[in-house]
């Protein structure tokens, strides 16, 4: 027996690599980027809920994203999604079966025979 139920997840996603083609000397303190054409532009690991029905990210006046980047090439992702997810509940089923018992025969002794 199976129950599925929905769940609204409003979350904060952090993400942290490292990405040693931003690794650059001149760079003394984090970079932060809010220009979504640039945040576009950075690799991002793809996201993947398997139990997700729906997903979308927050957008106020901008999207609700951060991405900074460190002196060392080290990525921080930020990012706020709603996500609905589905979970299914197993519930453990009792089955009963009722068969015809054989009945056992009791023979009485009579004593005949013995001795």
């Amino acid at each position: 027996l199976f129950v599925l139920q929905d769940y609204e997840v409003d979350l904060y996603l952090r993400q942290k690599w490292q990405d040693e083609r931003l690794k650059h000397s001149e760079i003394t303190e984090a970079l932060d980027l809010n220009d979504p054409n640039l945040v576009k532009a950075i690799w991002k690991p793809e996201v993947y809920f398997p139990n997700a029905k729906h997903a979308e990210f927050q957008y106020v006046t901008v999207p609700n994203v951060l991405v900074r980047i460190n002196p060392d090439g080290e990525i921080l992702y930020m990012l706020r999604p709603v996500v609905r997810l589905m979970k299914r509940h197993q519930f453990a089923q009792c089955r009963t079966r009722i068969v015809p018992h054989p009945q056992t025969r009791v023979e009485k002794t009579t004593g005949r025979g013995t001795g």
